[in-house]
């Protein structure tokens, strides 16, 4: 017997110091992370802006941790405190049998040897830990919130101010699904609570809930409804982001059934909010399952069913009559934000002649109107300027350049480079890493010309840069880049590969300002642990 308590007792300290090796593991990771992060904002001058980011973060896991816990270890508590206990549950049931007996026999066994307060505790900082971490990707809202500022204009299906919906509605959501998560969490512990202690055993009458159980579930329930109450409130203003296919923002349907819908359901769910405050003294059972199914069933049938038969068969039928308003919304709306709302509208003659004065009137246009698209474009640079299998046109951008030419509208796209495309047995570490850095050079074309095999006209290519007309391309070695995500260590021992050459390949080193340095030992580790 001895053996065997000492075995167990080992066995239990190795499962501690185990967990505390993992949980220092995280904290190491975090805090290295932070590190890291820290010195590429640092070295790119963003310092500033990550302490900005850091310090909301922290601000934001320490409030939502402290509440989160406080919350989820009174629930604890409460029920800890008012639970009726193994020996009431032994008396009832007595007059019942099987599941109600064996719930009992458990609960006798159980619940004196658990620390009770001290497990509530554990795990009202484990869930708030938990609830924390996943809010702290909020960080953004809560800024946007505090410092926010009025638009000057308003929407036109609520007359709010459009600043509204930028910075308070974002805010509002995230703060209910908050503490939505959080009456979830406190209902779990409660319910751990209640059904240890026995005050919750499967089997029916006489009572399956103690009169706390019923009490405090109850008040968590209410609570639930309260929140989904301001949940379908504010799913009024989100109906100003939904796209039906003809209409970007609130649409006939939206505000004819689902505006209506919504406030029935505002109506419901805060009235079955007070009947189970109210249940809190009456203590039936039944009532909260009642109206949890009236509440979620209405939601089913007004909020889903009713809105997509309504859609189907009364609005299809004449959408553009009746979507014209909201038409008319998005047209102004997104005219207002892409700062077009001054436009002069003209009509235009589509059958008027053009002359040759006209075209000459109008040279510069002319010359740049666009006939490459840019898909048929990549594709084309692809074939024709890539060279390597190991080098990728990413994405094709337009501009304007002042050139020999004049003034032109040209496309262009830098020549990254994918160290994915490698042949599998080159694909080591210091090649990845130390070696292949950087991708070479750009391709540059007019949007108007093309050769008579029906190719671009180049302005830059090949490898190194060509011009032909075009900026001369001074440093073409392109260490950061859209396409690549990994990281590569440059100045070290090893000579960095350049671009191909016959007979043998040119290399060279990085003489760029920009990166993070990693000279010190210190640094080094920092990076090695990381990587």
């Amino acid at each position: 017997m001895r053996s065997e308590v000492k075995s167990g007792v080992r066995l239990r300290r190795y499962a501690i110091a185990a967990m505390a090796v993992i949980a220092g593991l995280i904290v190491v990771g975090r805090i290295t992370g932070i590190l890291v992060d820290w010195l590429w904002f640092s070295s790119i001058g963003y310092g500033a802006v990550f302490r900005t980011i850091l310090s909301a973060k922290v601000v934001l896991f320490a409030t939502v941790f402290a509440i989160s816990a406080c919350a989820i270890w009174l629930s604890g508590i409460l029920a800890h405190r008012y639970a009726r206990g193994v020996e009431i549950l032994r008396a009832v049931a007595a007059d019942s049998s099987g599941a109600a007996e064996v719930t009992g026999d458990l609960a006798e066994l159980v619940a004196p040897y658990v620390p009770w307060r001290l497990s509530i505790a554990c795990a009202a900082v484990v869930l708030g830990l938990l609830v924390a971490a996943s809010e702290i990707s909020n960080w953004d809202i809560a800024l946007r919130f505090i410092y926010q500022v009025p638009v000057g204009e308003r929407d036109p299906i609520f007359e709010r101010d459009i600043g509204f919906y930028l910075f308070s509605l974002p805010a509002y959501v995230a703060l209910k699904n908050w503490l939505l998560r959080l009456v979830f969490c406190s209902a779990i512990v409660a319910g751990a609570v209640y059904g240890l202690r026995g005050d919750i055993a499967p089997e029916r009458p006489p009572r399956t809930l103690s009169r706390a159980a019923i009490t405090h579930g109850s008040a968590l329930l209410g609570l639930f409804f309260a929140l989904k109450a301001w949940s379908w409130w504010l799913d009024r203003f989100l109906l100003l982001y939904g796209d039906n296919g003809v209409v970007v923002g609130a649409s006939y349907t939206d505000v004819h059934v689902e505006l209506p819908v919504l406030w029935m359901l505002v109506g419901l769910s805060a009235a079955s909010s007070v009947a189970l405050l109210i249940n809190m003294r009456r203590r039936s059972f039944l009532q909260p399952a009642v109206l949890a199914l009236l509440v979620f069933g209405s939601s089913l049938v007004f909020a889903v069913i009713y809105p997509a038969l309504f859609q189907r068969f009364y609005v299809k039928p004449s959408e553009l009559k009746l979507e014209t308003p909201y038409i008319e919304h998005t047209i102004a709306l997104t005219r207002e934000a892409y700062g077009l709302a001054k436009i002069e509208v003209k009509p235009f003659d589509p059958e008027q002649g053009l002359t040759l004065d006209s075209l000459q009137a109008n040279r510069a246009t002319i010359d740049n109107i666009r006939l490459w698209d840019v898909q048929p474009l990549m594709d084309t640079y692809a074939q024709l300027q890539e060279i390597r299998t190991y080098y990728k046109f990413v994405s094709v951008d337009i501009d304007r350049y002042q050139l020999d030419t004049g003034y032109r509208q040209i496309m262009l796209s830098a020549r990254e480079l994918d160290p994915a495309m490698l042949p599998p047995n080159a694909q080591t570490w210091v090649n990845l890493h130390l070696i292949f850095t950087h991708g070479i050079g750009v391709v540059m074309s007019p949007v108007t010309e093309k050769s008579t095999e029906g190719l671009p006209f180049f302005y830059l290519r090949d490898i190194p840069p060509v011009s032909n007309g075009a900026p001369a391309i001074r440093e073409p070695r392109l260490y950061f880049s859209e396409g690549r995500q990994d990281y590569v260590i440059v100045n070290g021992s090893v000579a960095e590969f350049d671009y191909p050459n016959r007979p043998t390949n040119t290399y060279t080193a990085y003489s760029g300002r920009d990166g993070v340095n990693i000279g010190s030992v210190a640094r080094r580790s920092l990076f090695g642990w990381q990587l």
